[in-house]
């Protein structure tokens, strides 16, 4: 599977472009895979929270994991990204073979602001996190994780 994220705007799933803010049954009529529904709420120190995603895994034949997530009214807001083979941010491509932070310096070149902790790097103006392969319970110096949102993302 190849994704592409234009930030605040759209994910490209294999050249299927679904806009954030598409309801979720319009999602997973475009995706048109399995998926297993993946609805929590649950109290963390006396607020609810609530967590509304599909979980996705090797569509296309492809070994690909990720997770749609949506909103209170199920349109889409985000995408956690664990496993495809190519990625594009912005035009920025890589894979999830690629070093960590030969990927982090990709991504300084359309987004200066990032914010850098222990192998997970905030690009808050691409609305955009990315964590080690290490830093998601593996042992690689890859990218082992990726979480794009229409939402503003900062390290609050």
């Amino acid at each position: 599977m190849n994704f592409e994220y234009f930030p605040g705007e759209k994910i490209v799933l294999n050249g299927i472009p679904i806009n954030f803010g598409t309801e979720r049954a319009s999602v997973r009529e475009m995706i048109g895979e399995r998926f297993t529904a993946n609805d929590l709420e649950f109290e963390f120190e006396d607020i609810t929270i609530v967590q509304r995603r599909d979980i996705y895994r090797d569509i296309n034949g492809t070994t690909n994991y990720f997770f749609t997530g949506y909103n209170a009214n199920d349109e889409l807001e985000s995408l956690e990204l664990h496993q495809c083979e190519t990625v594009a941010v912005s035009g920025v491509r890589f894979t999830f073979n690629d070093l960590f932070d030969e990927v982090s310096n990709k991504l300084l070149t359309i987004d200066a602001s990032r914010v850098t902790d222990h192998e997970e790097t905030i690009f808050p103006a691409l609305k955009l996190i990315i964590k080690s392969d290490r830093q998601v319970g593996g042992e690689a110096d890859v990218l082992g994780y990726l979480y794009c949102a229409i939402d503003h993302i900062s390290n609050d």
